[in-house]
């Protein structure tokens, strides 16, 4: 490991000959940086065959250890120059494994001394941890871990990653290095593992460039669970998905992958593989739904497609996929108005309504659980001549849409799965609306009692009942 366990002391190397700079530690203690200098015996191999060689190996052992202390204290050596790979290399930071020469590989090497350096640079890392080869040694472990990992290729990380590794870098991300709450911390120290695994040292280099990856896992994990009806709350920017690999997602997609992770549970997708693979289906999903809703044609969604965008209670019983793609084909209902899934959602949840109401059976429904205006309307059912009547008499409103429903009510699936069929609905419960009114604007017509099961075709009739 290239630490040494001895008894020797300094009084034992000077009695040897050797000469040793006094100096304090980082906690004030008076020394002679005997850990570094045994530390460098240990991991000399052939070095100390003499006491000059024995001298000088200790003299550059002191010299690093200081320089690399002053380093880490960047409060109180702001200035300190930087240590090198062969600094490290002095106070005895070397692996078993030998190169062509006999020598011991050094622990730190040349690519690797500058995110060393950020570390023992940084404000999470004070001299205390870096006065002795053991202490520098545990950054050098932790962050040789985390640089293996991030070598571009995803899953082929040898060493499972801890929390232990990244605090030993002096990094602090929540639900990693501490505890983050809320159950989620296994999901984000996963997902954040699988990200460094995928990623190359470029993007590891510095605790600062770790940290912001670790609160941008923390936000994609905390998404979980969410109440999607809600703000969301912390969500990461497009720039911070890029990171994932989820590149160039316009705000409306972005928006629809976050409302589908607000559905998930963490396990769904707390590895990077995982994220991917929602955010490609969320895409393609939602780039069909809001193209067909746009041009009113074209390829129509799946059940799939809305699943892949979370959209609950959906399926192709009764007509009711046939039904909401009906609705998405009308001119009032755009690609707009549904690129929010919430939106989306409540065109599924009216017309499920609807649906599920017409069953035949005429007044079956409570009134408390008729159809509103709302759901008529979300549909892309034009309700602009029933909200007209108020202005003729107050509550007309309210009444028409209640008759409206109650037709509904007692029609078939088949009868009411398009919007264009409730849209006659609609003008035959406006003409009875101004019968009732006494107005005569909207004539009714035999087809009109035709559409409700009434076929009436003797003219003297209609004038009779549009008379009563």
């Amino acid at each position: 490991t290239g630490l040494a366990s001895t008894d020797l002391s300094a009084a034992h190397l000077q009695e040897l000959g050797l000469s040793l700079t006094a100096y304090n530690n980082a906690a004030g203690t008076p020394g002679h940086h005997l850990p570094a200098i045994l530390s460098a015996i240990a991991a000399s191999g052939s070095e100390v065959g003499s006491l000059a060689a024995l001298q000088t190996l200790a003299s550059r052992a002191a010299s690093a250890q200081d320089k690399i202390l002053h380093y880490a204290d960047e409060t109180g050596s702001p200035t300190a120059p930087a240590p090198t790979a062969e600094d490290y290399r002095a106070i005895g930071l070397a692996r078993f494994e030998t190169d062509a020469t006999g020598a011991r590989i050094a622990l730190v090497s040349p690519e690797r001394v500058a995110a060393i350096n950020a570390a023992l640079h940084a404000s999470g890392i004070g001299p205390d941890r870096a006065d002795t080869p053991a202490g520098i040694k545990r950054v050098v472990t932790a962050y040789n871990a985390i640089l293996d990992s991030a070598n571009g290729t995803a899953g082929d990380t040898a060493v499972a990653l801890t929390g232990e590794h990244y605090r030993d870098i002096g990094v602090t991300i929540a639900g990693v290095t501490a505890p983050g709450g809320a159950g989620k911390d296994g999901a984000i120290l996963s997902l954040f593992n699988s990200l460094i695994d995928s990623l190359s040292a470029a993007d590891v280099a510095t605790p600062a460039k770790i940290e912001a990856l670790g609160a941008t896992v923390g936000k994609l994990i905390g998404l979980a669970g969410q109440p999607r009806t809600q703000p969301v709350s912390n969500a990461p920017a497009s720039g911070e998905l890029a990171r994932f690999g989820i590149q160039s997602l316009s705000d409306d997609e972005r928006d629809a992958f976050i409302a589908v992770l607000q559905t998930k549970a963490v396990s769904d997708f707390d590895t990077l593989g995982e994220v991917q693979a929602l955010a490609t289906s969320v895409r393609a999903a939602y780039a069909r739904v809001i193209a067909y809703a746009e041009t009113n044609g074209g390829a129509a969604p799946t059940v799939a497609d809305y699943q892949a965008l979370a959209i609950t209670g959906i399926s192709d019983n009764a007509g009711h996929r046939d039904a909401v793609n009906a609705a998405l084909a009308t001119t009032a209902v755009k690609g707009s108005t549904v690129a929010r899934l919430n939106a989306l959602q409540a065109v599924v949840d009216s017309y499920r309504l609807l649906l599920q109401q017409a069953d035949g059976t005429a007044d079956n429904t409570a009134t408390a659980d008729l159809a509103k205006l709302e759901h008529f309307e979300n549909i892309g059912v034009d309700m602009m001549l029933l909200k007209q009547l108020d202005g003729s008499a107050a509550g007309a409103t309210r009444n028409a849409v209640q008759l409206l429903s109650s037709l509904v009510d007692s029609r078939s699936t088949a009868a009411v799965d398009t919007p264009q069929e409730l849209q006659q609905l609609v003008s035959l419960v406006h003409k009875l609306a101004l019968a009732e009114q006494g107005l005569d604007t909207s004539p009714l017509l035999p087809a009109d009692f035709a559409l409700i099961g009434m076929p009436v075709s003797d003219a003297a009739v209609v004038a009779q009942i549009r008379a009563q």
